[in-house]
């Protein structure tokens, strides 16, 4: 029996019956592809703290996020990554000519946000 099952990332309708397609990975009961699993992935990581909002950008980049209509959660977690990044780069200060590289660049760098409890947890 084909069972349709709805994309939690893009809404996609896709046919996957674990009973039936044996074969396939499980994973596809929530996602229809494995890009959408792997916005999932980057997206669970920066909110929950385990990645911050520009290694999650990246990461969404080389999946290409601009071909997806993303809905509900992803869409606002992505709007939050976009403004922090650029909250970030208005923030960072520039650099003079005449200003020595030694100084202390490294006080304008945040960690990722954690939680508490989760920090002994790997990915």
């Amino acid at each position: 029996m084909k069972d349709l099952k709805i994309c939690c990332v893009c809404k996609k309708q896709y046919e996957y019956c674990p009973k039936c397609h044996k074969e396939l990975p499980t994973w596809m009961f929530s996602f229809c592809s494995e890009e959408c699993k792997n916005i999932y992935e980057v997206m669970s990581s920066y909110e929950n703290g385990y990645t911050d909002a520009e290694t999650a950008n990246k990461k969404l980049n080389k999946l290409n996020i601009s071909k997806y209509d993303l809905v509900g959660s992803y869409k606002n977690t992505l709007s939050k990554i976009n403004n922090e990044i650029s909250k970030k780069e208005q923030e960072s200060p520039v650099m003079k000519n005449n200003e020595s590289k030694n100084n202390d660049s490294n006080k304008y760098l945040r960690n990722p946000k954690k939680k508490k409890g989760l920090d002994n947890i790997e990915q």
